[in-house]
């Protein structure tokens, strides 16, 4: 049995939302293929649009096409707005909810806590056990140990809650050993 704190209490920042957006951004979660996918159609169908916009109609009086040039110089651009865009909208979107959370009332401290029995979150709205084999990963990101329960779900638990680095450590070590089964 390891030693190491089994309790951490924190009050949640956007910082932490922004920890667990990042990990759960699509490419995190397998859908890479269908961002990459979604990042290749945007690029084909932006830069086409360039391109036909550019070239005018017949009664516009412009001569002929843009060229191969525009096309070519869309492509790549709109390729990573499109490969951006899905990483962006995750930003936005754990931003927005940290807001609501905090107008709402629902940003309360919290507590988190390693049991043999599971991951237990405890704070004024009230508790939640979560098994261990329901943890799908335990990850240690720079300035948090991010709990990974399904695809959109997600525990934190932020280095500034500890006394010291040591005990960060020693918390991210203990978490891995009760995830993998060594209670």
């Amino acid at each position: 049995m390891g030693a190491g704190p089994l309790a951490v209490e924190f009050m949640p920042e956007p910082a932490d939302h922004a920890a667990v957006a990042a990990l759960l951004r699509p490419g995190r979660s397998g859908l890479r293929v269908a961002r990459l996918v979604f990042a290749v159609v945007f690029a084909i169908l932006g830069a086409t649009a360039l391109w036909m916009t550019l070239s005018g109609s017949p009664d516009s009086g412009k001569a002929g096409r843009p060229g191969w040039w525009v096309l070519l110089a869309g492509l790549p651009a709109f390729l990573l707005l499109g490969w951006g865009l899905p990483w962006l909208l995750a930003q936005l979107d754990a931003r927005l909810a940290f807001r609501l959370a905090r107008r709402n009332g629902a940003l309360v401290p919290q507590r988190v806590a390693l049991t043999p029995s599971g991951l237990r979150v405890t704070s004024a709205h009230g508790e939640t056990l979560t098994r261990w084999p329901a943890v799908r990963d335990v990850v240690r990101a720079p300035d948090h140990i991010v709990f990974l329960l399904a695809s959109r779900t997600a525990f934190v638990a932020p280095r500034r809650a500890f006394a010291d680095p040591a005990a960060f450590e020693a918390f991210h070590r203990r978490a891995l050993e009760m995830h993998r089964g060594g209670t």
